[in-house]
């Protein structure tokens, strides 16, 4: 995903990238290591969904979040 500034808005240099995941549609959060912006979300055994949520920050003092519940699935079909 990218995030974009609205037209007109001020800009600024990212700051704050962090990323959760949650195997239980958002129940309970674990944080996901970001290397160089991108994350290492989770593969874990058996089968289930991968929820994520992300937020960012910049310098100018932007800041957005995104949560997506059941962003991937993994595993065998249920």
């Amino acid at each position: 995903m990218t995030a974009t500034p609205q037209p007109g808005a001020a800009t600024g240099t990212l700051r704050n990238l962090t990323v959760a995941a949650s195997l239980d549609d958002g129940r309970a959060w674990r944080p996901v290591p970001v290397k160089n912006g991108v994350a290492l979300a989770p593969q874990p055994g058996g089968s289930g969904y991968v929820s994520l949520r992300g937020t960012a920050t910049d310098s100018e003092r932007n800041a957005v979040t995104v949560t997506v519940i059941r962003a991937y699935g993994y595993g065998p079909p249920a």
